[in-house]
């Protein structure tokens, strides 16, 4: 399985100072994933308050229990864009794991949506028409659920 290279820069403190309960928060919940309790974990703050850290840490955790991680980043200026996060993790998603997951591929329809210019590389996907705008936000949460669903079995099966 591909999961998408870690992108932390180089420049964060390898030091974690006083986050020892915010850690072991996340220990916990992502143990709660090894033994099959769905979890998703949201790190948000203003700039500069250790996030990107934090989510490193996040991330050795998942690598030593053996569970798998996809991660979305927001960026200044995607403030006004929904669904920054989910946009850029789509986008890092390693297209061969998609294609080769015929049950999750089955909701890109609706997140091509998110990021049309991924259909150049799905040419067997099709976009999903449009929707009234609260069905599309309950699609497009739908859609997420799945995909997340069947990529977390998916990435089961290859352990």
């Amino acid at each position: 399985m591909s999961l998408p290279a870690p992108t932390a820069p180089s420049f964060l403190s390898p030091i974690l100072a006083g986050r020892d309960d915010a850690v072991a928060a996340l220990r916990r919940e992502i143990e709660l994933t090894t033994r099959g309790a769905g979890r998703t974990i949201l790190i948000s703050g203003e700039a500069g308050i250790g996030k990107s850290r934090l989510v490193r840490e996040a991330n050795a955790i998942a690598a030593e229990l053996g569970c798998p991680t996809w991660k979305g980043n927001c960026y200044e200026q995607d403030r006004g864009l929904p669904f920054a996060p989910y946009i850029d993790l789509l986008r890092r998603l390693d297209v061969g794991l998609l294609r080769s997951n015929r049950q999750g591929s089955r909701h890109l329809e609706q997140l091509l949506k998110l990021a049309p210019e991924l259909a150049q590389k799905l040419p067997d996907i099709k976009l999903a028409p449009g929707a009234e705008p609260e069905q599309e936000k309950r699609q497009l949460f739908h859609a997420w659920v799945m995909l997340h669903t069947e990529l977390s079995r998916f990435a089961k099966e290859m352990t």
